[in-house]
């Protein structure tokens, strides 16, 4: 059924990468599907999108994919660690449902709780690393256009936050700027009440003058003046 699933990827295949969680899932079938690069869960390690690109152009993006609406932790840790690479474009997580999951929720509260278990696995997947979620029932294909619609979304979204990156580092350094002339403002204020106050301050303690005390010349040439009796 995985197969059948992403066959429905068409021609766009070959510019993804393929991660999947469940090491059972590569088989020759699978192989043959056609991806950018394949890896498991059990062969999968930090660095595995640098070796992607060796000899091949790079990828548009990488499918984690896992059998399963639950939340998987091989897809929650390898999210988690690709999110880390800044390299690494778009990470999507697809899930795919093992059983008619939609056909055996009659009636509406096997409905609500099938949409509630969906949310949250969306929101442990995106919490985690990932930038977008496809969930699919068994049988559902997954067309290439919907991935590339999730991808053009992640790239607006992408540069929408880092124009709102930009100019919360304007508004900052702007800040910054305006609290830098404001102190140096104050420091020139406080700098000239300061010197103003310290010959002030240390006048207080000198003797007044006495005009009673009468300055005399030297009386010898190698000798000194003085003032009074000294």
């Amino acid at each position: 059924s995985i197969v059948a699933t992403m066959m429905g990827l068409g021609p766009i295949i070959s510019q993804f990468c393929c991660v999947l969680a469940q090491p059972e899932l590569m088989t020759p079938q699978f192989e043959a599907l056609g991806f950018h690069s394949i890896v498991t869960s059990d062969t999968f390690s930090i660095d595995f999108w640098d070796h992607t690109k060796t000899g091949k152009p790079e990828a548009k993006g990488l499918l984690i994919t896992q059998m399963g609406l639950r939340v998987d932790p091989r897809t929650v840790e390898m999210a988690r660690a690709l999110s880390r690479n800044a390299c690494v474009p778009s990470i999507l997580v697809v899930a795919i449902a093992e059983l008619d999951q939609i056909q055996m929720c009659g009636d509406a509260s096997a409905r609500s709780k099938l949409a509630a278990n969906q949310h949250r696995a969306q929101g442990a997947f995106i919490g985690n690393g990932a930038d977008d979620v496809i969930l699919l029932d068994l049988h559902e294909k997954l067309t290439g256009q919907r991935v590339l619609e999730a991808v053009h979304r992640i790239e607006i979204l992408a540069r929408r936050l880092s124009q709102e990156i930009d100019t919360i580092q304007q508004q900052a350094s702007k800040k910054v700027e305006e609290v830098k002339e404001l102190a140096s403002r104050k420091l020139q204020v406080a700098w000239k009440n300061q010197m103003w106050s310290l010959p002030g301050a240390v006048l207080e303690s000198i003797p007044a003058e006495d005009t009673s005390i009468s300055e005399w010349p030297a009386r010898e040439q190698s000798g000194l003046g003085g003032g009074g009796t000294y």
